[in-house]
């Protein structure tokens, strides 16, 4: 497989080429977070379904890229318009929108999803004892706000932490599709 622009399913060179050699396509933005929705409840799909209808006309299997991600998401999804973190609650209320929503509107029609994409620091000098100790946490660039989201009211006494947002994309991802 490779990615592909939904712009490109329009030219004649680039499908000819495509079709010859992949069987799976990648939306390589269109269907990140950020591009399909900007509000909460607000959501477009016409870039991303153009590139799916066309994978479909031309038998070349979807995967879906990418449905929670540290980077290229909306905002609404995991801060205050303030910018501090939701509570844990009102984030993960917002994933299982946002996935019920994108996933369900592929259902059937993808053949795999990013669930998460690059959850895990860039640069590890060595194998973790914990995986846990190499997520993207921090408020900064590299930081995941989908974790500090999930931090701001996790009950520690429970076993709650931030990187249980891991655990809820998969799950709201597989009951949605």
């Amino acid at each position: 497989g490779n990615i592909m622009e939904p712009g490109q399913t329009t030219d004649d060179e680039t499908t000819a080429m495509f079709k010859h050699h992949y069987k799976v396509v990648t939306s390589e933005n269109s269907m990140k977070p950020g591009n399909i929705s900007t509000a909460k409840g607000v959501y477009n799909f016409e870039q991303a379904d153009l590139l799916v209808d066309w994978a479909e006309k031309n038998d070349i299997l979807v995967h879906g890229h990418t449905l929670v991600w540290h980077s290229q998401s909306a905002p609404w999804l995991t801060t205050k318009e303030d910018g501090t973190p939701l509570t844990r609650a009102e984030a993960k209320a917002n994933m299982k929108e946002y996935i019920d929503k994108v996933a369900g509107h592929y259902a059937g029609r993808l053949i795999s999803w990013d669930v998460v994409n690059e959850a895990f620091q860039t640069s590890v000098p060595d194998v973790p004892s914990n995986w846990k100790d190499v997520l993207r946490k921090d408020e900064n660039p590299e930081g995941s706000p989908w974790y500090q989201a999930y931090t701001n009211g996790a009950d520690i006494s429970k076993g709650e932490d931030g990187s249980d947002y891991l655990y809820d994309a998969f799950v709201f991802t597989r009951l949605a599709d």
